[in-house]
């Protein structure tokens, strides 16, 4: 998924551009593809089920402090599965923890038909599925899941004890000949003289 040409040709143009956001949750063992439109759509290579307004999408804005923002997918009402409420409930949380959800902006022409290959926005990696319960109109009840992920740059910097250092490879891996990592120290902060 790549370039868009053909949709800053439509706006040039002066042509109206329509969008929709194309959400994929990497569940186990099945993956759910989702998009803020109706009906389905085929995109990408991929069917998405369109959620209309049943589906909202909280913190994929960029940050100007460069903070990790937790990102917030729910979805709502008739098109959410049972499957997926089942999964959130679940006893095993190893189907979501720490899966992938990706988010893609997918431009559209003015009737609606594709423009372009979805292009991609946002990543993280899925933390938690909250089911709650509301009353609707006509005294329906609303069954909504909530997914929280955390961009997959969350944690970034987290004390280098913990990734690649000499004592934590071998306390991970006592009999690993490898010699590697204890050059680590001496690669940080390193200023390496240009020959020119």
């Amino acid at each position: 998924m790549g370039h868009f040409p053909d949709t800053i040709a439509a706006v040039l143009q002066g042509r109206r551009v329509n969008f929709a956001y194309l959400v994929e949750f990497q569940f186990d063992p099945e993956p759910a593809y989702f998009f803020s439109g109706t009906g389905r759509l085929t995109a990408g290579g991929q069917t998405w089920i369109g959620l209309a307004n049943l589906g909202t999408i909280e913190g994929i804005e960029e940050a100007l402090n460069g903070e990790s923002a937790q990102m917030q997918l729910t979805l709502s009402g008739a098109y959410l599965s049972s499957k997926l409420v089942q999964l959130a409930l679940s006893e095993d949380p190893a189907q979501y923890i720490k899966k992938l959800v990706r988010i893609w902006l997918q431009f559209f022409n003015d009737d609606w038909s594709l423009l372009d290959a979805p292009y991609a926005l946002a990543a993280g990696l899925m933390d938690g599925l909250i089911v709650s319960r509301e009353e609707g109109e006509n005294g329906q009840t609303i069954r909504s899941v909530t997914v929280t992920a955390d961009n997959i740059f969350y944690g970034r910097r987290i004390a280098p004890n913990a990734y690649y250092t000499d004592s934590d490879q071998r306390a991970r891996y006592p009999d690993d000949p490898a010699t590697g990592l204890e050059f680590i120290p001496e690669l940080q902060n390193k200023t390496i003289p240009v020959p020119w």
